[in-house]
This record gives structure tokens, C-alpha cells and sequence, in this order.
């Protein structure tokens, strides 16, 4: 596959246009992909064909030599345990090492990684718990450079304690807040999970071994006696986690005993014990042992030699998922319930893959209005007929900088503007505005027709998602809870009944035993393993008995909870009046949505299937206003907005107004305010505002630099030459924004001119979250 994947020919686009020769692209592509530049072959560098593309690009094709990395896989290794030996075979060759030389070989681009820990038993000064290793994986992912946005997708092996160390750390992940800890979640595509418990394991030998140790309690953690009850509690966290719907664990249990440890004459401890299955299919996944054996195993010889280990993708039968379990059967009633789930679950999905702060982001930046500025526009009759006529388009145009995007953050958000929409309260329809905000120096999602989908059905669908959240969750989440105590107590009931069978089995043993004669020693055959060997039979038969009383006790008490947790289950869905929920138009729209953006074509097809479908439906009656800012800042050919826009509205009629013919008492008001500000009171300075006003053209912006200008010449000025030399600054300003803007440069000391430019470089080619956003 590598092979192939190499001899192929690729595109690099978006090149900056500084980039000249093959050496240039070489050297920007192996700091991206993280390899040698002498791996990547350059054929050609061009100019982009675009000629609306601003800034100008370009692009190159090329070819690589070696197959880099896709993903990596982590190897964390378990209890009292090596992190290199713990993959290698039993015996005295270790010349073979399966991460090292089994995985590479088997999968093209994985980079093998392997993860320790201080997870010995004797001798050990270290009292970590398990919720602590979950955390320093965190911090060490973290520190290699996972949850970047350039880091590489996880695939990881866990053994034992392991397992557990990774199940921790996931849900830790999940929970967290940090954004980085959040792309570092996402980065995890699945697991395997080799020999891992789910609810405890039989620790006995090694709590004698640490016993007053301080790794004592994390022993005890792993217990399934004593009452602890951690990694059950684990289990459930992280089996309740929808990020098990997007990736893929597989389990592995064993198939063979296992020595356990025992300790010596001499006081040492040794794996010498009797043979044991420590981890078996009912300890990993609460399944019947039966259906486990249909699922699939991997066994320790298939470790061994590395052949039988599938990973993402992979359809080796040895490795079939068993993500899905038996648990208490459904009642009538409980199937809208369930879809109601998956569409909850489905379209926070669809939200959290669409949306991205940084597309708020020049709407956010965009100045609000000075001090009640911008009324006038809903004393406009041909704006506001518009917006209670509700079809065309209307034009806001202006020059640059005159505060169109100012007035269009106003309108967009002003309840004036909500009203108009709405009839004053007397339209049958849900009014629904959306905004986006070109922004030509912003990243270029914030300026391409991508992101122009994905605001407008983030903000369409908002409101349905709110409405989903306030009402439809909290039935949700109500029947999960009911749900999880009922399968809680389904295990419970399964794990006493196998109990109960045991003990039933060896009551009955120890009984044949009983009426044998002694010296028949061929009846000890049929005991082997049984603790009976060191005790005498009555006692041990007074024990079982007694042990199976106390479970008959159990599961009678389990019988009664299940039924009451049942009729909790049907009085609930009863009063929820969940039969009503197939008919819910925001349910149905939602679901659409989810259909329509599910499947296998791109990002961007799909995103205009959406928005198709939401112009469309005929679900939800909507009322739907649409607000785009600076449409002259789209990156893109002009064509594909204007087609866009008029597919919308999908009529001609047009209405349009100018900025300025009514902002001249808005930027007067503006500059006085500016100067107030500014701590002055000085009539010398206001006396000047009218001028300013003047020249300013309708244009705020040159009314601001134009006002610091001023302030700086009042504040540097001699009192008696202040009005003269206020004025004569005035009429020297450029008109012109452009001319003003090299006015401002010049004044920079030629020192510090070059570095001014680069900066301006930067800042104009900078393709990342935009400068001064907090991305963590």
C-alpha cells in the first residue's frame, strides 16, 4: 500500500506568494508533515489561477518519497510490568519485540510509541493512584505535542493496569475544559484494550504482596473484593461517554491460565502459585462467555507473533467488536425515547464538526454603536418595509470605513429589527435571523463560502437545538439515569446468578467427595483448583451452603429492585408523554439535518445540503433574515456569492440606501464624544469639530485618527500657538483613508520602518486563529 500511496502526484495549494523555487516548498512542507525536506520531490511551482484569490498564492505539485506518518500508536503497558519487555514473548529470545517490528511492518505510517510507568509492586515508594497515572498520560500526550492542530491521529494498546490507566485518562479528557485537552480527545481513535477488567479483578495474592506498602490502595482499587468498587464506577463512566460512538475498542481476553504469584520459603515472592484466568470475557465486558467465543478472541500466542491484531479497518475475524451488550430487556414505549437520544447525540455532533469560534470572531471585533448612533435607520420607510415585506434583497453601501459594519452588528442584533421581522407579534411564523461577517484580514474560513454555510446553519439551527436542550434533554436524561440503574442491576443480578452456579457446583462436588471413601483418590481429580484441598469437607460444605444462602438472599433482593426500577422505567415513560415525541417539529427538522449531513461526500457538499434542506422544509414555518457584512471581503469569485445569494431569496427585487446620507450628525456626535474621552474641555478643540466633521466625508475612521491627531498637537503645542497650529494640522491631513494610512508610516523612524512592514506582513499572510484570539 505504501508503495502505491508514494508513486502518487499531489497538489499543494494556498503557497504564499513569496514562495519561488522547488527548495522553498520543500523546506515549508517537511516542517508540516515533520519529515526530512529531501523526502519531498517538487515538479512544479505556479501561480494560482484564481484571480479573485486575495492575498495572491501559490501552487505546487510534487511527490514523496516515503510514506509519513498517519497516526501513531501508543503501547501502554500494565501491572508490575516493563514498558519494552511487556511486549515481547516468553523464553530466552527476546530478539523479537511486537511494537517494534511486528506493527510497522503491518500497518503503513503508524509511528510505534511506548509509554511506562512506575507500576512495580515490591519495593515500591509510590502512592499514585489511577486517577493520577490517567493524569500524567494527559500531561505527557500534552507535552509530545498532542492537541495541536498539526498532531496526528492515536491508536492505543493497552495491557492490563494499562487499560485502566487509558480508560481513566479518556474520561478525564472528556470532562475537561481546556481546549487543547479537547483536540487532544478528538486526536484518539481507538483502543485495544488486552486482558483489561470492568469489574475488578482477584487480587489476593498481590494484596499479601503489598500489604503496608504504599501502592497498597492502588491494588486495592483493582480489587473486586472488599467492597471496592472503583473500576466498576470507571466502567460505567466510561461506557456512558458518546465518544464511544466514533471510535473503535476492541477488547482481548484470555484463553489460557495464567501462573500466579506465591511466596517462598526464603520470603520471596515468585510467579510459582497455581495456574489462574485472571482476566476472563465476563471480566472485561459484562458478556455471557458463550457469546464472547461468537464475537471473536485474541489469545496470548496471537500477541506473540503479531499476526492477529486488527486495528481501525481491519475485518480479521479474530478481532470482532464487542462494543454492544446484553443487558435488560426494553418495555413497550422506550423506542422514542432511544431515537430521541440519537438525535441529541447525532446533532451535537453535526454542531460541534461545523462550528468554530473564530467564525464570531470579526463580528465580535466589530465596534458596537457610540452612544445611541445608527437609530435612523429604522426611520428609513424603504428598510423597514423591507423587513416586515420579508423578501429581496436590501443593499447597505458605503465607503470603507463609514460604519456599515457597525450598523449592519446593530441590525443584526437590535430587537427593533426583531419586531419588524415579525409584524410586531402578529406573523404565524418562527422568526429566525442569521448573520456572517466577511473578514478579508481573518483566516480563511472567515472569508470563504465554507464558512458562510457553516455560520448560517450553526446560527439556523440554534434556536431548535436550544428548544432540543431546554425540553427534549432533560427527558433524555431522566430515562438514561433509570435506564443505567436497571442495567446497573441487570449485572449485579448476572454476576450473583454465575455466583450462585459455582457455588451450586461445588456443593455438589464437595457432596460426592463427601460420600467417597478417603483413600479413593482419584476423587481429588475432580477438585482441582477448588480451595477445598485445604480444608476439611463439612466445614467447607458449611461454608458453601452458607454462601449460597446469602446469595439466594441477593438475587431475591435483585429481583425486587428490577421490577421496581421497571415500573419506575414505565411510570416514566408514561408521564413524559414520550409517544408524543415522534411528531415534535423541532425533532423532525433536526433529524433531517443530521440525515442530510450524514454520508460520504465532502465537507462542503454536504454543508449545502443542509442548507438546502433548511431553505426547503416545510416543517417549521420560519421567518428567516439573513445579514452579510462586507461581501466585497468574500476570498472567493464574486459569481459564487452572487448565485448563492440569489438562490436565497430567489426573487430580484432590490432596495438599497447609503451610509452617509445619514450619519452626518452620528459622526459629530462621534467626535465630540472622542474628545470627551480623551479627558479635554478645552473649547480650542471642540471649536474644531465641525471642520472635521467636513472633511471627513462620512467616513468614522478617519474621524478617529484625525481626532488623536489633533490631541497629540494640542497636548505638544504652547497655548498661545495651539488654535493656529490645531488648524493648520487639520488641512494638512489626507482626505483620503489610503494617504492618511502612508501619512502614519512616514512618521515611523526609518529605524523601526522595516520591522513595521514585516509585521504587517505577518499579520496580513497569518493563516491561524486570528491575532489576539485566545486558542489556548
Amino acid at each position: 500500500m505504501g508503495d502505491v500511496w508514494v508513486r502518487q502526484v499531489f497538489r499543494l495549494r494556498d503557497l504564499p506568494n513569496s514562495v519561488g523555487s522547488p527548495d522553498d516548498v520543500a523546506r515549508l512542507l517537511s516542517t508540516a508533515l515533520g519529515i526530512p525536506a529531501d523526502q519531498v520531490i517538487v515538479y512544479s511551482v505556479a501561480r494560482t489561477s484564481n484571480v479573485w484569490e486575495k492575498p495572491p498564492s501559490k501552487v505546487a505539485t510534487l511527490r514523496l518519497k516515503n510514506f509519513p506518518t498517519a497516526f501513531a500508536c501508543v503501547a501502554i503497558s500494565g501491572l508490575a510490568s516493563h514498558a519494552f519487555g511487556s511486549w515481547q514473548p516468553h523464553g530466552d529470545d527476546k530478539t523479537f519485540m511486537w511494537i517494534r517490528d511486528a506493527i510497522p511492518q503491518s500497518v503503513d505510517g503508524v509511528r510505534a510509541i511506548l509509554y511506562g510507568y512506575d507500576s512495580k509492586l515490591q519495593n515500591s515508594s509510590s502512592f499514585q493512584s489511577i486517577s493520577d497515572l490517567g493524569q500524567s498520560l494527559i500531561l505527557r500526550l500534552k507535552g509530545e505535542g498532542w492537541g495541536l492542530p498539526s498532531s496526528k491521529p492515536i491508536v492505543f494498546l493497552a495491557h492490563s493496569l494499562g487499560g485502566l490507566v487509558l480508560k481513566e485518562a479518556i474520561v478525564q479528557m472528556a470532562n475537561s475544559q481546556n481546549k487543547i485537552i479537547t483536540k487532544l480527545f478528538k486526536d484518539v481513535l481507538g483502543a485495544i484494550m488486552f486482558g483489561v477488567p470492568s469489574f475488578g479483578m482477584n487480587q489476593a495474592p498481590l494484596m499479601a504482596m503489598v500489604e503496608g506498602s504504599p501502592n497498597e490502595f492502588l491494588v486495592q482499587d483493582l480489587s473486586r473484593e472488599g467492597g471496592a468498587d472503583y473500576v466498576t464506577d470507571l466502567h460505567k463512566s466510561f461506557e456512558g461517554l458518546s465518544f464511544l460512538r466514533s471510535t473503535e475498542i476492541r477488547w482481548a481476553y484470555e484463553t489460557e491460565k495464567s501462573p500466579t504469584v506465591k511466596k517462598g520459603e526464603d520470603g520471596a515472592w515468585a510467579t510459582t502459585g497455581p495456574p489462574a484466568v485472571l482476566v476472563n470475557a465476563e471480566d472485561i465486558c459484562s458478556r455471557e462467555p458463550e457469546e464472547q467465543a461468537q464475537q471473536g478472541d485474541i489469545s496470548s500466542e496471537s500477541v506473540a507473533d503479531g499476526s492477529q491484531v486488527g486495528f481501525p479497518g481491519d475485518t480479521h475475524p479474530v478481532t470482532e467488536e464487542t462494543t454492544t451488550s446484553v443487558g435488560p430487556t426494553d418495555v413497550k414505549g422506550e423506542a422514542p425515547l432511544k431515537d430521541l437520544g440519537r438525535v441529541i447525540t447525532s446533532i451535537d455532533e453535526l454542531y460541534d464538526s461545523i462550528y468554530s469560534p473564530e467564525l464570531d470572531f470579526r463580528v465580535d471585533q466589530v465596534e458596537e454603536p457610540f452612544e445611541s448612533t445608527f437609530h435612523w435607520v429604522f426611520d428609513i420607510p424603504i428598510f423597514t418595509q423591507w423587513l416586515q415585506g420579508g423578501a429581496g434583497l436590501f443593499w447597505i453601501h458605503g465607503k470603507p470605513a463609514c460604519g456599515k459594519s457597525t450598523l449592519m452588528k446593530f441590525i443584526s442584533g437590535n430587537q427593533q429589527t426583531r419586531d419588524l421581522l415579525h409584524n410586531m407579534g402578529t406573523s404565524p411564523l418562527e422568526e429566525i435571523r442569521a448573520s456572517f461577517f466577511f473578514h478579508y484580514r481573518g483566516t480563511a474560513i472567515q472569508k470563504s463560502f465554507e464558512g458562510v454555510l457553516r455560520i448560517l446553519i450553526v446560527q439556523i439551527l440554534r434556536p431548535y437545538r436550544d428548544k432540543l436542550s431546554n425540553h427534549h434533554r432533560p427527558v433524555w436524561e431522566t430515562y438514561q439515569t433509570i435506564k443505567s440503574e436497571q442495567r446497573r442491576l441487570w449485572t449485579r443480578q448476572e454476576r450473583a446468578q454465575k455466583n450462585m452456579q459455582k457455588v451450586e457446583r461445588e456443593i455438589e462436588m464437595t457432596r460426592q467427595m463427601m460420600g467417597r471413601s478417603e483413600q479413593d483418590q482419584s476423587s481429588h481429580s475432580h477438585l482441582e483448583g477448588l480451595p477445598i484441598a485445604s480444608k476439611e469437607p463439612r466445614a467447607f460444605l458449611e461454608e458453601l451452603l452458607k454462601s449460597g444462602k446469602t446469595i439466594r438472599s441477593e438475587i431475591k433482593w435483585l429481583g425486587k429492585a428490577m421490577t421496581t426500577a421497571e415500573g419506575d422505567l414505565r411510570t416514566f415513560i408514561k408521564t413524559s408523554d414520550s409517544q408524543g415525541l415522534g411528531a415534535s417539529p423541532t425533532l423532525k427538522l433536526l433529524t433531517q439535518a443530521v440525515e442530510e449531513f450524514h454520508g460520504e461526500d465532502g465537507l462542503l457538499l454536504k454543508l449545502e445540503k443542509v442548507i438546502r434542506l433548511l431553505m426547503n422544509q416545510d416543517v417549521i414555518r420560519m421567518d428567516l433574515a439573513l445579514f452579510f457584512d462586507a461581501l466585497d471581503e468574500f476570498g472567493g469569485p464574486p459569481d459564487v456569492i452572487c448565485r448563492f445569494l440569489k438562490d436565497l431569496v430567489q426573487t430580484s427585487d432590490t432596495s438599497a440606501t447609503r451610509v452617509k446620507d445619514y450619519t452626518k450628525s452620528d459622526i459629530e456626535r462621534y467626535a465630540r464624544g472622542s474628545i470627551t474621552n480623551w479627558g479635554v474641555s478645552d473649547p480650542i478643540i471642540f471649536n474644531l469639530v465641525p471642520k472635521v466633521v467636513s472633511r471627513a466625508n462620512g467616513v468614522f475612521l478617519w474621524v478617529k485618527l484625525a481626532i488623536q491627531v489633533l490631541y497629540e498637537t494640542y497636548l505638544r503645542t504652547p497655548s498661545m500657538e495651539t488654535p493656529a497650529l490645531m488648524e493648520k494640522r487639520l488641512q494638512e491631513l489626507p482626505a483620503d483613508l489610503l494617504e492618511f494610512y502612508e501619512v502614519i508610516i512616514t512618521r515611523i523612524s526609518e529605524a523601526d520602518r522595516y520591522y513595521t512592514y514585516a509585521l504587517l506582513e505577518l499579520l496580513i499572510r497569518h493563516n491561524g486563529p486570528p491575532i489576539g484570539y485566545d486558542g489556548e
